[in-house]
């Protein structure tokens, strides 16, 4: 049976939600009178989620605080994910908070702190028990605990022969090295040009010893390069209204390996990819995209 390990950083994406009738006699800002609150599980959280709910087993290993924040995001996955380890270190519950009034977004509010590596050993011992079951191993560095491991979390992968992707925070791709795919987005690949010596895409990929590349251009789509092919694929997006964007990338980071694990070639791959981002994006909030919602396309024989 095919299966997915996320490794990385868990967040909680808290949504407030308001009215805001005036704006302050104390400054010029809003008043918001907040009406609700959604919690939801956010980066690798939200990407095994959506591996989840694409139709692949997945399982989640991460970190969360000794705090009712990290309690609030337990809750979250309890009703939504199988397997999942969340262990409990002494740091701070990453917390997003978003004040919403309608459609607008006002303000992001957020708290974090680092941990250290060893903070991490218990978690990097689950991970190499539990990545021995693994199709594909995703890594999802949001910079808040993982980037000190980074190293580790591939060399284990490389040792069992099970591919990583990886979503990247860092510029200095050395972090990444020997990774099978790395997936920035537009801005990400640009910073990591501008801190190597190699500006091509496939130098820069041969440098890192790295493999395969899909860089995510919002409405503009996705394009792919790899080590094996001299020309990039490009797929443009589906034009579609964009109502908040919080979440795509780890959508399309789900269905991309979703969409290699069944099989698909890499034209459908980001086909795919595209239409479960894009229809992310056209909803407030984190959301979950389904295999209802977004069908495997039918072909599926890899070129």
């Amino acid at each position: 049976m095919s299966r997915i390990l996320v490794i990385g950083d868990a967040i909680l994406d808290r949504y407030l939600y308001g009215l805001c009738p005036r704006l302050s006699p104390e400054a010029p800002v809003p008043i918001m009178r907040v009406t609700g609150q959604i919690d939801q599980a956010g980066g690798a959280c939200n990407v095994a989620l959506n591996a989840h709910a694409l139709g692949i087993d997945t399982r989640l290993i991460s970190v969360v605080g000794q705090d009712q924040a990290g309690k609030d995001l337990v809750d979250t996955l309890n009703s939504q994910l199988s397997h999942f380890h969340l262990q409990q270190i002494r740091v701070q519950t990453t917390v997003k908070t978003r004040y919403v009034s309608g459609s607008h977004h006002l303000m992001r509010l957020d708290d974090e702190e680092t941990c250290k590596a060893e903070d991490l050993e218990d978690v990097l011992r689950y991970y190499s028990e539990y990545i021995r079951d693994a199709s594909w191993v995703i890594f999802s560095d949001y910079g808040k605990h993982f980037q000190s491991v980074a190293g580790e979390i591939i060399r284990v992968a490389n040792a069992e022969k099970v591919p990583i992707a990886v979503d990247p925070k860092c510029p200095f791709w050395d972090l990444y090295q020997g990774a099978d795919l790395i997936m920035p987005n537009a801005d990400e690949y640009h910073e990591a040009t501008l801190r190597s010596e190699n500006s091509h895409p496939l130098e820069l990929l041969a440098k890192h010893k790295i493999k395969e590349m899909v860089i995510t251009e919002g409405s503009h789509g996705m394009t792919y390069w790899s080590q094996k092919r001299k020309k990039p694929v490009h797929r443009g997006a589906v034009a579609q209204e964009i109502m908040d964007p919080c979440g795509a990338g780890d959508t399309a980071m789900a269905a991309l390996i979703v969409g290699k694990i069944q099989g698909l070639k890499i034209e459908d791959c980001l086909d795919y990819a595209n239409l479960a981002a894009g229809y992310v994006c056209q909803r407030m909030g984190t959301h979950i995209v389904s295999k209802k919602e977004v069908p495997l396309p039918d072909v599926r024989k890899v070129a």
